[in-house]
C-alpha cells in the first residue's frame, strides 16, 4: 500500500468515526434540569406596555420633525405630517408583518403584504381585516410616556 492511500483510508476511517459520533451523541436523551414554571399566557401574549423613552436621546430627534418615525420596542412612534405624536403596535394585525410610516402619503404601510393604515392606524387598503392597535401617549418634562387604550 502506497503512503498516500495508507493516509486517505485513516482519514476517511476517521471521518466516518467522527460523524457516528456526533450522530450518537444528538441521539441520547440528556438529563433534563429543573427550572420553575411558568404562568400561562394564554394562546398569545399580548405586549406588555406601559414604559417612557427620553426624546432627549439622539435616537429620538427625529420625533421633533412632522413625518418621522421611530421603534421602540413593539411600537411604532410617528411624528405624523399634521405634528401629532401617535403610537401604534409596530406589527400588522394581518400577519405581523412590521409597519412603517409613508410621510409622502401620510399612510402606514406593513413591509410584507403592503395593508395600508391612515395616520389615526384605521385600515385603507387589506389583506389586513382590521385596524392597527393604538396606544396613548403623554409628553411630560422631555419624556414621552406609552401605555395601552382601553
Amino acid at each position: 500500500m502506497k503512503r498516500l492511500e495508507f493516509v486517505r483510508k485513516v482519514a476517511l476511517g476517521a471521518g466516518y468515526v467522527a460523524v457516528a459520533g456526533c450522530i450518537g451523541a444528538c441521539s441520547h436523551k440528556t438529563a433534563k434540569t429543573e427550572q420553575p414554571a411558568k404562568a400561562s399566557a394564554g394562546p398569545k401574549a399580548e405586549p406588555v406596555l406601559g414604559f417612557s423613552i427620553d426624546l432627549n436621546e439622539p435616537k429620538y430627534a427625529v420625533l421633533d420633525k412632522p413625518g418621522e418615525y421611530a421603534y421602540y420596542k413593539k411600537v411604532i412612534i410617528v411624528r405624523t405630517n399634521k405634528g401629532e405624536l401617535v403610537a401604534f403596535d409596530k406589527k400588522c394585525p394581518h400577519q405581523g408583518g412590521r409597519l412603517y410610516y409613508q410621510k409622502e402619503t401620510n399612510l402606514f404601510k406593513c413591509r410584507r403584504h403592503g395593508s395600508l393604515f391612515s395616520s389615526e392606524g384605521a385600515l385603507r387598503k387589506g389583506p389586513a381585516k382590521k385596524n392597527m392597535t393604538a396606544h396613548n401617549l403623554a409628553k411630560k418634562d422631555g419624556a414621552l410616556t406609552i401605555t395601552p387604550k382601553g
